[in-house]
């Protein structure tokens, strides 16, 4: 799924009003990037630092939902999202450690611009972030464009069951 296709898709799930439409996005980029940082710390507690195919594909999900605040925050603000997917590339977890924390003061950059007194949103931070959701995807074996699906397959089948609110991974 390309750029566009994903951002067209993602808009679909979105269940928030118009209201504190700035405060839910920011809240939700900034909650959703901890959520992947708490996974790559799970590696290290429950695995000693070793990438179990399963805690590869809950990292994975959960920057599926992390790409899925960006789109949403590109469409709201009528910026065309895009992000090229590369070749795998090996990155190691001192390596996905790093550009999680780049990720996280980012995601609270953009979330700043949402809610401050002067909001702004340059499009190069929303891109800088699909960059390093990139190198995240890369770490947990998949392509960005991979997660795109996954997160749009998740989204569908939530919404399907009627679960596309409420809490938790497993819903």
């Amino acid at each position: 799924m390309n750029t566009k296709e994903y951002q067209r898709e993602a808009i679909k799930f979105a269940t928030f009003g118009e209201e504190m439409e700035n405060e839910y996005l920011a809240l939700g980029l900034s909650g959703e990037v901890g959520e992947v940082l708490n996974k790559l710390k799970k590696v290290i507690r429950d695995n000693g630092g070793q990438l179990t195919e399963d805690a590869a594909r809950h990292i994975a999900l959960e920057i599926g939902d992390v790409l899925w605040y960006v789109a949403t925050i590109a469409q709201a603000q009528k910026i065309e999202l895009s992000f090229d997917t590369h070749e795998k590339e090996n990155v190691s977890l001192q390596g996905a450690i790093k550009f999680g924390m780049e990720l996280q003061y980012q995601s609270f950059r953009v979330s700043d611009d949402l809610v401050g007194d002067r909001p702004c949103y340059p499009p190069n931070r929303l891109f800088t972030i699909c960059s390093w959701l990139e190198i995240m995807s890369n770490y947990a074996g998949y392509t960005l464009e991979e997660v795109a699906d996954m997160n749009i397959q998740k989204l569908t089948d939530r919404k399907n069951r009627g679960k596309i609110g409420g809490s938790g991974d497993d819903r």
